[in-house]
C-alpha cells in the first residue's frame, strides 16, 4: 500500500504528472472542464469545437484504476453531434495501433440505433497523445500524425471522412520548441510545458492563457486531495507493473523516476515500492 504519509503533496508533484491518465482523466474529462478542454483541442488539433456533453464517467475505484477496462480518458460530444475521444498515453506502445482502432470503430458503431440511416452517424475522431516518441514513427519530423481510410494508389480518396485517427507525440513537441521550430509562446508550447513540467509554468504563461491556469489550478487541487494522490499513484504503479511484465524494457524509465524522488529526499523504501526496483538497484543509482 502507498503511504500518503510519506507521498505529500509537494512530493507527489514531481513524480505524477498530468499525463498520468487519472490525473489527464480528472483535469480534461470531468463535467466543467468544457473551457479547457475546447482551449486543449484547440492547440494540438487547431480544432474550433464547442463542447455540448462530456462523458464524465463514475468515480474510478481502485480495481478499474489499475485494470483501466474499457474507461476512455476523454470524451465528448461536440455540437455538431461528432464525438472526440482523447486518450493519453505513456509507455506500453504494444498493440497502440490496434487498441486505437478498437476505441475509434466501438465510439462509431455504437452510435447507430435501429432504424437509423447510416449517413446520420455522426464523425468520430480519436486522439492518442503519446508522452514520448514512438518508435515506430521516430523517424518522422511531424508530431501530429492523422490517418483516415483511403484508397490504395488514390490517396486522396478517402472512403469516408466520418471516422479518423490521429496521434501526437509531446516528444517531438517539445524538441521543436528547444530547436526554434515552434515558439515557446505559442498555445501547444504552453500545454506541453504543463503536460510535461508544470511546476516550471510561469505566472505570465499562466496569466496569458487563463485555460492553462484553469487546467493547472484543477491539477494541484488533485494532488492535494489524499485519495486522489493514492489513486493517481496506484495507477502509475500499476502501469509500470504492466509494462514490466510484457518486457517493454521500461526498466531504464523506472531508475529514472527513482533519481528523482532521491532528489526529492524519498526513503528508499517507498522508491521500492513505487517503482519496483529493488533496494540494491536505488543505492546504486545514489
Amino acid at each position: 500500500m502507498i503511504d500518503n504519509r510519506t507521498i505529500t503533496k509537494d512530493k507527489a508533484k514531481k513524480i505524477l504528472l498530468p499525463t498520468n491518465d487519472f490525473i489527464f482523466k480528472g483535469i480534461y474529462g470531468k463535467k466543467g472542464s468544457e473551457r479547457i478542454t475546447e482551449a486543449f483541442i484547440k492547440a494540438f488539433l487547431d480544432l474550433e469545437v464547442t463542447i455540448d456533453k462530456l462523458e464524465d464517467s463514475k468515480a474510478l475505484d481502485i480495481e478499474s484504476v489499475e485494470k483501466k477496462a474499457s474507461i476512455l480518458d476523454v470524451l465528448l460530444t461536440n455540437k455538431d453531434g461528432s464525438k472526440i475521444n482523447l486518450e493519453m498515453q505513456v509507455g506500453n506502445y504494444s498493440n497502440l495501433e490496434e487498441r486505437f482502432c478498437f476505441y475509434g470503430l466501438e465510439l462509431f458503431t455504437e452510435q447507430y440505433k435501429s432504424g437509423m440511416k447510416y449517413e446520420d452517424v455522426n464523425k468520430v475522431l480519436c486522439v492518442i497523445i503519446l508522452k514520448d516518441d514512438y518508435v515506430k514513427y521516430s523517424n518522422f519530423d511531424k508530431y501530429k500524425m492523422s490517418w483516415q481510410f483511403r484508397e490504395e494508389d488514390y490517396h486522396d480518396l478517402i472512403l469516408t471522412d466520418k471516422i479518423e485517427f490521429c496521434i501526437i507525440s509531446l516528444e517531438k513537441i517539445k524538441k521543436k520548441i528547444a530547436n526554434g521550430e515552434i515558439s515557446d509562446k505559442e498555445k501547444i508550447a504552453i500545454w506541453t510545458k504543463f503536460l510535461l513540467t508544470p511546476q516550471k509554468l510561469k505566472e505570465e504563461e499562466m496569466e496569458e492563457n487563463q485555460e492553462v491556469k484553469q487546467a493547472n489550478e484543477k491539477y494541484n487541487e488533485m494532488l492535494g486531495d489524499d485519495n486522489t494522490r493514492r489513486l493517481a499513484l496506484k495507477r502509475q504503479l500499476a502501469l509500470m507493473e504492466m509494462d514490466s511484465a510484457r518486457g517493454d524494457g521500461i526498466k531504464e524509465g523506472k531508475k529514472e523516476d527513482a533519481k528523482n524522488m532521491l532528489k526529492e529526499n524519498f526513503d528508499i523504501e517507498t522508491i521500492s515500492r513505487i517503482t519496483g526496483l529493488t533496494k540494491e538497484e536505488i543505492e546504486q543509482l545514489k
